[in-house]
């Protein structure tokens, strides 16, 4: 065990040095952009922090280099199924940088351009802090070759590791386009503006909620998936169609007091500068988009877990042809129905996508029966469906928006039908797939 997480850190220890040349060439780019170059004069302003924008640049580079050094440690704390470690790090870190951010903006009065290179650098060092911490305390003697001092100690790695690694990170950047897609296209600001303000609110019970179930999953299945017996295949696809259910139940639950409590949000981030009708329908129709992202995260994770290199270069290929029809697609709804045509387009891409995935598990199924809606859809799922409609019911006849006084009179009953329903439904729930859930949490749980 030793050896292999020595193996996996010597690999995931080039991480650092090729972001640091990629985060250098970003800077030098964006202050290229603005004109900043070192032989201008308004390099003295770079350097003597006198220029915002240049503060911003600077600042999120120094984000994007604590990230790196803790990236090692993360990857290897995945590999070790440290879920808790995971969890509680990334919790923290997004607490402080958004009490960062408020404390910069609502005392200090800062400007928004630094504010938020600034709370993104907290969450960097917080992210660092932790992992470095666990694993000096609890796993010192991994610590020794993430960053050696002479030049052969860092040649000296897996090449065929390295290759997957770079597969993937190739799979990772054609994504990275997709999801950036839409700002190398001049469409309305006022577009992208609705839609950022939702997909951060979204992306956030995302990478909190789905993320680190996503990625310990990989890791569960990667490590099933290395003898092909015919007792492991359907071990395999107990575990998948038990990881499928458990993301429906959490995606239910999203789209059931989602809807309820969009517009409370929105104004809990915002206040009431963006809590107008369409953010809210914006949110509410993300919602839907999270239960894609979930089924989406854990096929791909179970394919990318047994596919051997031909099957993982078509996935590639799959995926680059998805890219093509994602962008296509947006840039035709987005004439059509504006920022909703960015979220509809997202949906879209996803269904795709798990199109493909399931149309893989139905051919690696081949000799067992095949994973229907009925076995991943959870027992009890009718009490959301009554939750939904009570907190929706909530929040059009009880919550009063008129004013900020009579919102805040109402807010406290509102919450209180929301948490009424949502512990009722997770009691119901429970009763009925306790059997699942304790052997969902005992599979994920690791002995810190």
């Amino acid at each position: 065990m030793m050896e292999k997480n020595t193996r996996l850190l010597k690999v995931a220890r080039m991480t650092f040095p090729i972001g640091i040349v990629a985060t250098t060439v970003g800077c030098i780019h964006e202050l290229w952009k603005q004109k900043m170059k070192l032989s201008d004069p308004s390099a003295a302003a770079v350097f003597n922090f006198q220029d915002r924008y240049a503060q911003a640049v600077l600042i999120s580079g120094l984000a994007c280099i604590l990230e790196l050094l803790a990236e090692p440690l993360y990857i290897l704390s995945q590999n070790l199924f440290l879920l808790k470690l995971r969890l509680i790090s990334e919790v923290v870190a997004t607490f402080i940088r958004c009490m960062t951010a408020y404390i910069l903006i609502k005392n200090l009065n800062m400007e928004t351009v630094v504010v938020f290179p600034l709370s993104q650098a907290m969450y960097g060092a917080c992210l660092l802090f932790a992992y470095w911490f666990y694993f000096f305390s609890c796993h010192v003697s991994k610590l020794r070759c993430i960053l050696p001092f002479r030049l052969q100690d860092w040649m000296d790695y897996d090449r065929k590791l390295w290759q997957t690694c770079v597969m993937f990170t190739g799979q990772s950047l054609k994504e990275l386009v997709v999801q950036k897609g839409h700002e190398l296209i001049p469409f309305s600001s006022s577009y992208l503006d609705d839609y950022g303000i939702v997909d951060r609110l979204g992306s956030l019970v995302v990478r909190l909620i789905f993320r680190p179930f996503e990625e310990s999953n990989r890791l569960k299945f990667a490590e099933m998936a290395s003898g092909q017996s015919p007792q492991m295949v359907s071990s395999m696809r107990t575990l998948l169609v038990q990881c499928l259910k458990i993301n429906f139940l959490a995606g239910l639950m999203i789209i059931s007091f989602g809807p309820g409590y969009s517009y409370t949000l929105l104004r809990m981030a915002y206040k009431e500068k963006h809590c107008d009708d369409m953010t809210q329908l914006l949110l509410i129709l993300y919602w839907f988009y999270v239960i894609s992202l979930a089924f989406n995260g854990t096929l791909e994770a179970f394919l990318q877990s047994i596919a051997d290199d031909y099957q993982l270069k078509m996935l590639n290929d799959f995926s680059l042809f998805c890219s093509v029809v994602y962008v296509l697609i947006k840039v035709l709804l987005i004439g059509y129905a504006g920022a909703i045509g960015l979220i509809v387009s997202d949906v879209i891409h996803m269904v795709l996508r798990i199109s493909y995935f399931l149309a893989f598990i139905k051919r690696f199924f081949q000799n067992s029966c095949t994973i229907s809606i009925h076995q991943v859809l959870p027992s009890g799922w009718w009490v959301l469906l009554f939750s939904g409609a009570a907190t929706i019911i909530s929040d059009t006849m009880i919550l009063n928006k008129e004013s900020e006084k009579t919102y805040w009179q109402t807010l406290p009953l509102h919450l209180g039908i929301g948490a009424s329903c949502f512990f009722l439904s997770c009691a119901i729930i429970y009763t009925r797939e306790r059997v699942l859930i304790n052997k969902f949490i005992k599979v994920h749980r690791h002995a810190d």
